[in-house]
């Protein structure tokens, strides 16, 4: 598959090609360890365009490292972030 143009809340993903797919949770597994996020399976839920995610209906997250964050927030709608790394793949029924 083409490389992600996008990738953000909602969960979104764009390809240059126009295409786009936005997923909810569907089921997760912890990640390897304490720190990493965790994996996810995600059904699509929508599509926009039309290009290489025309077809995918599952998107799951998979060999995740780091991104936890540790604590509450100091304060309501504080903004934090965690980098983290993770192999997503997307798959069509069929």
């Amino acid at each position: 598959m083409r490389p992600c143009r996008s990738h953000y809340a909602g969960p979104n993903w764009e390809l240059a090609d126009g295409s786009a797919v936005t997923g909810k949770a569907a089921g997760n597994a912890p990640g390897a360890t304490a720190a990493d996020i965790p994996w996810l399976k995600l059904d699509v839920t929508s599509h926009r365009g039309s290009g290489a995610l025309t077809p995918v209906t599952t998107v799951q997250r998979i060999n995740t490292h780091c991104g936890k964050l540790d604590g509450a927030c100091d304060k309501a709608g504080e903004f934090r972030s965690a980098p983290y790394s993770a192999d997503y793949v997307f798959m069509n029924k069929g």
